[in-house]
């Protein structure tokens, strides 16, 4: 699995780049002892350079890996359009628990930092740096794709409207259609609102608070009841 792979990357150029400034400087400034003071500061500085643009290559390996992370999280993510199906004109009552999809959101990126790679070749503060940069970035795909299907809901929703209060008015029956039952728009938000709840309990299980996460934060806001928009809690 190539994710896996670039782990290993992360350890060997960590390894080379330490090796590079470290043992193998001073074995070359030994072989050139006899140099001038001035060659020897120019191989210096050439090696150490070296040593240095290993390391710069780190964040487009991590970078790498956050992205096929994401890229796998997205693929569980689009069963949110199953959500609207299961609620549009089906007369389902308000959902109760969160859907089968979330469970298998961050489960790459558990995957990959419970590994034995990981576990063995990752510093602690890469392991952090990849789990707060995939975490971030699943979340906020999660946050583009949910704002979108209840944006879609809505205006379906309205447009359904329209349509049942012209034709009551064709029949001459009152416009007003209005009523005190739960719309199917509100029944997808609960959803949404259920599952972000239970994402929120994974991404606590991965040691990330999802409240530090704009992202999270604002899909809160767009999913959650009125009673519940001013404390993020699950």
């Amino acid at each position: 699995m190539l994710l896996f792979s670039d782990v290993q990357v992360i350890h060997d150029i960590t390894c080379l780049a330490t090796e590079v400034s470290g043992d193998y400087l001073v074995h070359v400034l030994q072989l050139l002892s006899s140099c001038s003071t001035e060659v020897l500061d120019l191989v210096k500085q050439s090696i150490l350079d070296g040593g240095k643009s290993l390391s710069t290559t780190l964040p487009l390996v991590i970078n790498t890996i956050i992205e096929g992370l994401v890229e796998k999280a997205v693929e569980d993510l689009r069963q949110l359009k199953g959500i609207t199906a299961t609620y549009r004109m089906t007369n389902k009552p308000l959902p109760v628990r969160h859907s089968p999809y979330v469970s298998g959101v961050l489960r790459p990126l558990k995957t990959l930092l419970d590994g034995e790679r990981a576990m063995t070749y990752l510093s602690k503060e890469t392991k952090k740096e990849l789990l707060l940069g995939a975490a971030t970035k699943i979340t906020g795909c999660y946050h583009e794709l949910a704002a979108e299907l209840i944006s879609v809901a809505r205006k379906t929703e309205s447009s359904l409207l329209k349509i049942r209060q012209g034709a009551q008015r064709r029949a001459g029956a009152s416009s007003d259609v209005s009523d005190h039952n739960v719309s199917d728009t509100d029944k997808i938000c609960m959803q949404l609102f259920l599952d972000i709840q239970e994402y929120g309990r994974n991404l606590a299980a991965l040691g990330v608070e999802a409240a530090d996460i704009p992202a999270y934060r604002s899909l809160w806001q767009c999913v959650a009841p009125p009673d519940r928009q001013s404390v993020t809690n699950f």
